[in-house]
């Protein structure tokens, strides 16, 4: 009797080692497929990052306070820049990163240069802007780039500065949307001046990219009056609005939110509190020949985060899609693999603020004409 108990236990456990074997075989033949988002904890990030690139599938962002770059890595953490960018890049005051042509990054130094690099970062062209004090043939004086894109084949520039006009007398200073030429930058041209300051400046100065191009096309966010998008083409002598249906729709007919002035950088954190409760648009990108918009929506103590698709040749929305966040500040790194949402906290003083994860979203998500959920 219990030799046959012995044998079933045996027939039993046979069986389970059996199933268990094929059950590990068959996982081995089917692998998981690959998550289309995750989320990591982001560990000692810099304090202040307002923007980044993928370059050759690197998170390449900058740290604004140590003005130098950082590279992020897939498990959210920082590490050293891992390629030969000579003294000129590592030991000057880095700003800003932007995508170029062909893989190619373009960095904006503190002095008011703008650098051309290539793949491996090493540096190819580059110009004085602010430095020299442009004046164009108008006796325009560029003062202030505060944001700006490049446009056409990579050496034009399209941003928002602060100009001052001599012979403008009492209202000698103003604001405007400039275009230039790498090559000739003093033969910068104005489009929507505005007297100084203007509503649309404090919304450049958020360090919320709004501003994209597709070819020889900017667009812009502009968040002064009714909120929309608008472009400006190589012909254009002013900014031209896409018609509303290409605007999100929990953000149509709104007017934009009445900001506080800055004064000084102290006012900054209490500026980006107002800020973090405001329904408005956070982010503008071009990317794969479509504009996406990064917006907040705040009801009822409840933050929401909003990513839109837009068709800028039939000027149409294509989707909106919620964005599993509910942080104060959002800055996104679109990237022909994955596009990287980092997830950061209130803006505290000195520029002090945490990112707390990094979202990694698969790229396909972003390629699709219809979309119903960005994680799903």
């Amino acid at each position: 009797m219990k030799i046959r108990r012995y044998l079933v236990l045996l027939l039993i456990l046979a069986v389970g080692a059996a199933a268990a074997a094929g059950a590990f075989q068959s996982a081995l033949a089917t692998p998981t497929s690959k998550a289309v988002c995750h989320l990591e904890t982001a560990l000692g990030l810099p304090s202040w990052i307002t923007t980044g690139v993928w370059n050759d599938n690197k998170l390449l962002v900058v740290d604004v306070i140590e003005r130098k770059l950082v590279e992020i890595s897939r498990q959210g953490v920082p590490g050293k820049v891992r390629a030969a960018i000579g003294e000129y890049i590592s030991g000057s005051s880095i700003t800003r990163i932007r995508p170029g042509l062909a893989g190619n990054q373009v960095v904006e130094f503190a002095e008011g240069t703008l650098l051309n690099l290539d793949r491996s970062l090493t540096p190819r062209h580059k110009v004085e802007i602010v430095k020299t004090d442009l004046q164009n043939s108008h006796g325009e004086k560029l003062i202030n780039l505060i944001d700006w894109v490049l446009s056409g084949d990579g050496k034009e520039v399209i941003g928002y500065a602060d100009l001052e006009d001599p012979q403008g007398g009492r209202y000698r200073w103003k604001s405007a949307f400039v275009r230039f030429s790498l090559d000739t930058p003093d033969s910068f041209k104005t489009i929507h001046e505005r007297p100084f300051p203007d509503d649309a400046r404090m919304a450049m100065h958020l360090t919320y990219p709004l501003m994209a191009s597709i070819g020889s096309n900017a667009y812009v966010a502009l968040i002064d009056g009714p909120m929309r998008l608008w472009r400006f083409g190589p012909e254009d002598k002013e900014l031209q609005p896409l018609p509303l249906r290409a605007f999100p729709a929990h953000l149509r007919g709104r007017l934009a939110p009445m900001l506080p002035n800055l004064m000084g950088w102290k006012d900054f954190p209490g500026i980006m509190e107002t800020v973090a409760q405001s329904e408005m648009p956070a982010g503008l990108f071009a990317w794969d020949n479509a504009l996406f918009l990064l917006s907040r929506r705040f009801e009822k103590n409840e933050r929401q985060w909003f990513l839109s698709k837009i068709d800028p040749i039939n000027e149409e929305l294509l989707w909106t899609v919620r964005v599993p966040s509910s942080a104060d500040h959002l800055t996104v790194i679109p990237g022909p693999v994955e596009w990287a949402f980092l997830e950061k906290g209130a803006v505290a003083a000195h520029l002090n603020q945490t990112t707390h994860h990094v979202r990694f979203v698969d790229s396909a998500q972003m390629r699709s004409s219809s979309l119903k959920s960005l994680c799903n």
